[in-house]
């Protein structure tokens, strides 16, 4: 059967908008799939920008915190193998989801096209910086607590840590909500901005307007984004996870899947350079492309 009866006009490109700074950040999930056997995931999935060639704004964390941190708990984060598998994922999701709605292949041609945008894409945006460097950090903690006391895997133990760290990241992102806060910087001066209006005990979220320095193009101009809703994706992605745990009906991943794709280890099992693990010598234009694909 032509799986174009009943659709016959499928659209021909996804809709996007040029002025969309469209933020995407990655994490390390705590379930796998069939899409996503190593589990590093963007969010929000917005796969728009991606399919017409235009720049995402890929969040980074703060290195200098993260690097203190891994200090602390004695392992190494490889950010590059982390992202590198973050942006596969999506783009693989992207491919996926852009032929289910056009019928149509996702040219390599503008695969390429956005990711070399992207690159060129630099903003300072302090909430979301935090906000991923909270939800990285947190995760470090599970995983050391897990090797340091030799929790065995799907045990009770295991559940329970994994729930707690659903618990918290549900917490801080509802407070980030309730807050009604959202920092940037204007002009290089810190300012508050509210996330939404609230009207009759209704959300109404803001557009908020960023300043994005373009740097193959060495212009500055404001782009926009919505940041409520990734939030409100965050959200229902641990609350997800949290009722998978609690259901007990799907094993979550094992975590020391990490440690066998190289993206968390130990310092005493690797090569004892500082270049190997300090965060802040990873540059987005390393990334080599033919990986993605």
């Amino acid at each position: 059967m032509n799986p174009k009866i009943g659709f016959l006009n499928p659209p021909v490109k996804l809709k996007s908008f040029k002025n969309d700074l469209a933020p995407i950040g990655f994490f390390l999930d705590i379930f796998s799939s069939e899409l996503f056997e190593i589990p590093v995931m963007p969010i929000p999935m917005r796969i728009d920008n991606l399919t017409n060639g235009i720049a995402t704004f890929f969040i980074i964390p703060d290195f200098t915190k993260l690097n203190i941190l891994l200090e602390r708990l004695d392992l190494v984060f490889d950010f590059y193998s982390f992202i590198t598998q973050g942006i596969h994922n999506l783009i693989i999701y992207a491919k996926r989801k852009y032929k289910e709605i056009t019928y149509r292949t996702l040219p390599k041609e503008l695969i390429i096209k956005w990711f070399e945008n992207s690159l060129n894409l630099t903003a300072e945006i302090l909430s979301l910086k935090q906000d991923f460097t909270f939800i990285t950090s947190e995760f470090l903690k599970i995983y050391s607590k897990i090797e340091k006391k030799q929790i065995e895997i799907n045990s009770k133990d295991y559940y329970n840590v994994l729930t707690d760290y659903c618990e918290v990241n549900i917490k801080y992102f509802r407070d980030r909500i309730e807050n009604n806060q959202f920092k940037i910087f204007e002009k290089g001066v810190l300012k508050t901005v509210e996330l939404y209006k609230e009207k009759r005990s209704k959300y109404y979220p803001e557009l908020i307007p960023i300043e994005v320095k373009n740097l193959k193009m060495n212009k500055v101009n404001k782009l926009t984004f919505v940041p409520y809703l990734i939030y409100d994706d965050i959200l229902d992605c641990f609350t997800y996870n949290k009722k998978l745990l609690d259901d007990a009906k799907l094993k979550p991943l094992n975590l020391t899947t990490w440690k066998n794709y190289g993206i968390i280890n130990k310092r005493s099992n690797i090569d004892n350079s500082e270049y190997n693990y300090n965060l802040k010598n990873f540059n987005l234009k390393n990334i080599k492309l033919e990986i993605l694909l």
